[in-house]
This record gives C-alpha cells, structure tokens and sequence, in this order.
C-alpha cells in the first residue's frame, strides 16, 4: 500500500491533540518522563497535510535533563533555557500498512530535523493517539519514546 496524502486514514488524525504524557523507556526497563509530569503540548494536524508539535514540560530534581543532555537534543543547554523544548512544524502523510505517521518538518527548533523524516509508529482511536518512536540519537540505551496525545475540544 502507498503511503497516503491527507485522506481516509489521514482524516482520523484532523484536528488537535494535547499532550498528556512523554515518556522514554531504556534498554534495561527503566523510564523518565524527560519533560517532568505535566508536560504541556499542542499537536495539530490540518486537512492540507500540515503539522506542528510543540512540547515543553518543567523538570523536577528528581527528573532533571542536564545541560549537555539539553543541548545534544536540541536546546542550547544554558541554564535559562533549561526546561525542555520541542517544536517542528512541516507536513505529514500516514502509512497505514506500517501503522505510522511521518512528519516531516520544514521549520524546527533543532536545524538538524529540517527535511528529515520523523517516522512515528501509531496507536488511534476518537480521543486518543499514542506515538512511539524506537530510537533517539542523544542517548543509546533508549529503547521507546511514548507520546500520549487527546483530543482537543472547545469548552
């Protein structure tokens, strides 16, 4: 199966998903939430094929992300912007064959993800949409990054 345009599968991902949970799951079993326990995010999709994910959380002391930690992620690793950070926006196509979501950013936070394919595994239903991801360049031992994503709605 190709990987479709914004369509039948695509259409299930319209709209915009709050972040609820972010969590990484390393190689001996162990996991961290690297934006804290209340992370904050915004992850829109539009019926023109864009998308744009911005993430930030506030870690704690017992969840720091250290400065290098900071700046090998993509963040500048100074202490005023130690919180960390996420943001990307660019377009997307979903591979339903594959179970995934690629993003594919054209303006971001970190240069180095600009024109790169973002392949998310996925989970969807009406409310709910878990992303995961199974490597991460900064730190090896990293097995998973789980994104728990719900829908937003209007009060």
């Amino acid at each position: 199966m190709d990987i479709e345009t914004p369509s039948v599968m695509a259409a299930l991902f319209l709209g915009t998903w709050v972040l609820q949970s972010f969590t990484e799951i390393s190689s001996d079993g162990s996991s961290v939430e690297p934006m804290g326990r209340n992370p904050q995010g915004f992850l829109p999709y539009t019926k023109e094929g864009i998308v744009s994910a911005q993430l930030t959380g506030v870690t704690d002391s017992s969840n720091e992300v250290s400065f290098a930690e900071s700046k090998a992620s993509g963040g500048n690793g100074s202490p005023e912007n130690a919180d960390p950070y996420i943001g990307y926006c660019g377009t997307f196509t979903v591979n339903v064959e594959l179970q995934e979501v690629v993003h594919i950013p054209v303006v971001a936070h970190d240069r180095s993800l600009i024109g790169r394919a973002l392949h998310r595994k996925f989970q969807l239903s009406a409310e709910r949409l878990i992303l995961t991801t199974t490597t991460h360049e900064a730190r090896e031992d990293l097995i998973e990054s789980r994104l728990l994503w719900c829908r937003h709605h209007r009060n």
